[in-house]
């Protein structure tokens, strides 16, 4: 995948929570723009920390564009409307 397409999703307004599926299945959750850093040809995926401000990780895992194969837009409508996690 090319970074300007992957810069175009993390970009849109709202921002809607994204899955990024990877050509081996695994999966990463992205819930905050802030936590993806976009090179030329991999990316820096923030992992949330519960204890910190949205957007802010503790950790983070590299990821070669070439293996990212999907985006997926979470849908708004899957969270529950109050906020919690049940």
């Amino acid at each position: 995948m090319r970074p300007e397409d992957v810069l175009l999703e993390l970009r849109r307004r709202p921002f809607v929570s994204l899955m990024f599926r990877l050509t081996n299945g695994e999966t990463y959750t992205v819930p905050h723009p802030d936590l993806v850093m976009v090179g030329r040809s991999s990316l820096h995926l923030g992992r949330s920390a519960s204890d910190l401000p949205p957007g802010v990780f503790d950790h983070y895992e590299v990821v070669s564009l070439i293996h990212l194969a999907q985006i997926i837009p979470l849908s708004a409508a899957s969270a529950p409307a109050n906020g919690s996690t049940e």
